[in-house]
């Protein structure tokens, strides 16, 4: 993950900050080929397999298609953020996440 802006900062002893923010491009581009996938598969009352608009997709399966990505991307970058800074954490990290708005950058 290229795009990734991370800034760490020092705290007291050996304990750091450390924010990641990943650009609103990438989630929301992730969210559109997960949403064309499960448009393929999606049965719907009133559609046949694999004819749902887009937009109906959205509707239903938008909010925990874009939980799931941005879960998956946390991850990911969590990790990617330690080699880019070359970190190595001594225990389990503290989250704490921005709200997840549609169009925004995401930061932990």
């Amino acid at each position: 993950m290229a795009d990734l802006q991370v800034s760490v900062e020092a705290l007291e002893g050996l304990e750091k900050r450390m924010t990641v923010t990943i650009p609103a491009a990438l989630i929301e581009a992730e969210i559109d080929t997960r949403l064309l996938s499960v448009g393929r598969k999606a049965k719907l009352k009133g559609f046949r397999p694999g004819k749902v608009p887009p937009k109906v997709i959205r509707q239903h399966y938008g909010a925990g298609v874009r939980q799931e990505v941005l879960n998956e991307m946390v991850q990911s970058s969590y990790t990617a953020a330690l080699d880019q800074e070359k970190l190595r954490p001594a225990a389990m990290p503290t989250l704490e996440q921005s709200a997840p708005e549609s169009g925004a950058d995401f930061s932990f």
